[in-house]
Formats: structure tokens, sequence, C-alpha cells
């Protein structure tokens, strides 16, 4: 007879076994390491890498409910970092063809931010994440009405930012008929009117806002539906990161909402179903769309193949690592750059928001400007190492090779502790309140693409005006509406029968 006891004695079982099956990664992780170094081969060294990733995995799958962002995190730095290498590896075709100092550093430093993260994360789960309050109770926003309130101000501005953010879409689609996607990076400048940009630039913010409320899940869908399909018109001019992103941040949603112990299962055997078939089909598409955007032919390889492609492309961002530490010694120069921080430096010296209130220069695009004067890694070592960089051509970033440029590899040991301990708290964050759930979700909207772009660049939202204007409009309207009045009295439109607050 199957009881409750059996069920947990199971789950033990399988969780020492993942935990056993971890330690023996981690040690033979070390043991090719110092092997691979001592005999310089690389090859050696690039499966002790992989070994660690499966180490991470295993930590991941002990307990997948607190560790999804760990284990999604974990598996694009696998696409993105390493992917490429290992596929050369098992086809036997050379892939470091750099300098060997880049391949060198290259290797270690995925080693040792892969290791940092693990500890990052274990420090989290064991010690840290138990010890931290999760946000201040005057800051909470979860009264039984209030909640009520956000969660219907929330919907209505979103879908006022929605119709903004697609007609500034549609824009771009007009402007790129007949044009290379490249010409985009280039050419592109935002004309519409600032009644249309300003509250397009509001859209995920008041998404995150009413997500964060935990709305039904028909609701929640519909909202998300509208937020991957919103993506399509960048796709459709060649920009595949919008929807990738979008789509993984819907799943993680859904995923989270499942271990809140809502009364529905979000996810249930006809979600479980969808993906198995959208998965596949979506990883075709993504390979084939590496060509279609360059008007090339198809490369027809059969389902597999077609997929191996895709990763193989995904990534390039080894090879940008060994691109980057070349380049680091001819990096334009001015009077003071940070990499790390780049993003928060340029929002305040050379943003759109800045150039208007001090009149400093706006950096956009690819642009000799934006690449001596600004501190965005991605386009300084563009500038540098591409000689296409001004027709649209870019390699992008590593938050590995950001931080080990501004601190060294103890830049990148710090960084990755943190960046460890990070994703497990996140969860933490998102079974708090109101807003530590905001901050959690708006955290989640791009920082799985870290291993390929900026190291802060997922936070930026916290100093961003939008997200604060987002923050009080939703705010300030909720707590209107709580109120009763003689006239206006909007206390009807939150009867239970309208809206169920978990």
């Amino acid at each position: 007879m199957i009881t409750a006891d059996n069920l947990i004695a199971v789950d033990k079982k399988e969780m020492s076994m993942a935990r056993y099956l971890r330690y023996c990664c981690l040690i033979l992780s070390w043991m090719l390491f110092g092997i691979g170094l001592c005999l310089g081969n690389f090859n050696i060294l690039l499966c002790a890498n992989l070994c660690l990733l499966i180490s991470n995995l295993l930590f991941a799958a002990e307990n997948i409910r607190d560790r999804i962002f760990f284990l999604f995190f974990n598996l694009t730095f696998f696409v993105f970092l390493l992917s490429r290498p290992v596929i050369s590896m098992f086809r036997n075709v050379k892939w470091w063809n750099f300098e060997v100092s880049a391949v060198y550093f290259a290797l270690i430093a995925i080693f040792v931010s892969l290791f940092c993260i693990q500890i990052g994360g274990i420090a989290a789960d064991r010690f840290i994440a138990k010890k931290i309050a999760i946000v201040p109770k005057w800051f909470s926003m979860d009264e039984f009405d209030f909640q009520r309130a956000l969660r219907i101000v929330s919907f209505g501005f979103w879908i006022i930012t929605m119709l903004c953010f697609l007609i500034e879409e549609a824009d771009k689609l007009v402007f790129m008929q007949g044009k290379a996607y490249e010409d985009y990076y280039i050419l592109y400048h935002n004309s519409l009117p600032f009644y249309i940009h300003i509250p397009a630039s509001l859209m995920i913010y008041a998404l995150c806002i009413y997500l964060a409320t935990l709305p039904q899940k028909h609701w929640a869908f519909f909202v998300l539906s509208v937020y991957v399909l919103s993506a399509v018109p960048s796709l459709i001019i060649g920009i595949r990161n919008p929807i990738v992103e979008n789509a993984i941040f819907a799943f993680l949603y859904f995923f989270v909402r499942d271990t809140l112990g809502d009364e529905k299962k979000w996810i249930g055997k006809l979600e479980k179903a969808l993906l198995i078939c959208i998965i596949p089909v979506s990883l075709v598409f993504l390979s084939a769309y590496n060509y279609i955007r360059q008007g090339e032919a198809v490369a027809t390889s059969g389902l597999w193949g077609s997929i191996v492609d895709l990763f193989y492309k995904q990534g390039v961002s080894f090879e940008v690592l060994c691109i980057g530490f070349q380049s680091i010694p001819s990096l334009p120069n001015s009077a003071f750059k940070n990499y790390t921080f780049g993003p928060f430096i340029d929002y305040f010296t050379h943003s759109g928001l800045s150039s208007k209130l001090f009149g400093t220069m706006d950096l956009s695009g690819n642009s000799v400007e934006h690449a001596v004067y600004g501190n965005s890694f991605a386009h300084s070592m563009s500038y540098t190492a591409r000689s296409d960089y001004l027709q649209g051509h870019g390699w992008g970033s590593s938050f590995i090779l950001e931080v080990f440029t501004d601190g060294g590899i103890c830049g990148v040991i710090l960084f990755s502790l943190l960046l460890g301990l990070g994703l497990l708290f996140l969860m933490r964050l998102l079974r708090g309140k109101t807003f530590a759930r905001i901050v959690a979700l708006t955290s989640l909207l791009s920082l799985f693409f870290m291993p390929r772009g900026e190291a802060t660049g997922s936070f930026l939202f916290i100093v961003s005006v939008q997200f604060w204007i987002t923050f009080i409009i939703c705010f300030f309207g909720a707590g209107l509406c709580k109120r009763p009045y003689t006239r206006f009295n909007c206390q009807r439109l939150f009867n239970k029968r309208y809206i169920n607050v978990k």
C-alpha cells in the first residue's frame, strides 16, 4: 500500500542519489581539470567543465521546486558558452582556433564561474536565504482589498501600454520593409509621439505588477499569451531573443504558480502535452530561422540535425570569450569605464532621459560614440574586433568577460558567488509579499541571457524611471479605487464573484 510516508521516503532516496551523483561529478571535474592543465589538453579541460555543469544540474534536480531558476540559468549557460565546443569535440573537429592564452582563459573562467555559482547556491540554500527578511512589512501591499484593487488597475494599465507597445512594434515592421535585419541596429530611430513611446516602455513593468498579484489561471494565460505573441514583429524583423525570453518567462511563471500551492494545477497533463509538442517544433523553426533571416537556403538535416545545428550556432559566446579576452588591451579608453555596472552608468549619463535633463550625449545603436564613450562591453569589443561593426554587426558580450575586465579572476569569483545566491533567493522572493514578487518577476525578464549579455542589465529596472512611474501609477490608482466614494464607488468591482483572491 502506497502511503505519504512511503512517497516521502522515495523522494528522500532520489535526492540522496542525485546528491551522490553530484559529488561524483564534482570530484571528477576537479580531477579532469587538474589533468587538463598539466597536459595542456583543451578537450580534457572541456570535459571538466561539462562534468561541473552536470554537477550543477544535479544540484538543481535535488529540489527542482526551489531551484528552477538555478536549473534554467545553467541550461542557458551551456547553450551559449559550452554547446559549440562540446558539439565540435564530439564531431572530432578542432574548436580552439584562437590564441592559446585566450582558450585557457575561456575554459578556466567558465570552470571557476560554474563552481562558484554552485557554491553560492549551496550557501543560499543552507544558510543565507533562511536568515534574510524578504521585505519590510510597511511595503507589503498585501491587504485583501488593496490586492484586488492593484490587480484591476495594473491589468487596465497593462492593456493601455500593450496597445502602445504593439503600435511601436508595427512602426518597426513598416520601417524595416525591404531592409536587412542588420539595418535595424544602425538605421531605425523611434519617431512615434511621446504619448505612444513612453507608455510602450512601461508595458513590461505593468505586466510584472499584474502577475505579482497572483491572478487566476485563465487571466494569466491570456496576458502571457499576448506578451509572447507581442515579440512576433521582432521575430519577423530577424531578432529572435525577445520571443525566446518571453516564452521562458511565461513557462517559469506557470511553474512558480504551481509551487505556490494554488488551488488549480497550473502545469497539468494538457500543458505538459503542449510543451512536448511545441518545444521540438520551436527548436527546428529557430534553427531554420538562422538561415531564413540571412536569405540563405535552409540546411535540411532532419529533426535531430536541426536541433544540434541550432545549439551549435547559439554557442558562439564561447568564441566571444576568446575574442573578448584578446581584445581587452585594445578596448577604446575614455576617462572612466566600468563594464560590470555599465548599464547603470550609461542610464544616468548617456540615456535619452539624461540627455534631455542634463544635455549629455545620447548613446544608442552601433556607433563610434557608443563604443568609445559608453560602458557597454559588447559595443566596445565589437568596435575593436569587427570591421563591420558600423554596419550593424556585433559579437555580444558575457557577464564573465565584463566582470573579468573590471576585477580579474577575483571579480569572476565574487560575481558568480552572488549570482548563485541570487538564483535561489529569487524563489524566496516570489513566495513573499507583493512588492518582493514584483522585483523577482521583473528580474527574470532577461536574467537567463546573462551568459551572452550584460552582467547587471537584468537589474537596471531598480533605478529605472519607467519602473517607478509604473509602480506609482498602479499603487496610487489601487489606493484610490480601494477607498469608498459617495459618487464614484469602485468597491463593487472587488466583489468576490468578479475576482477570487487567494
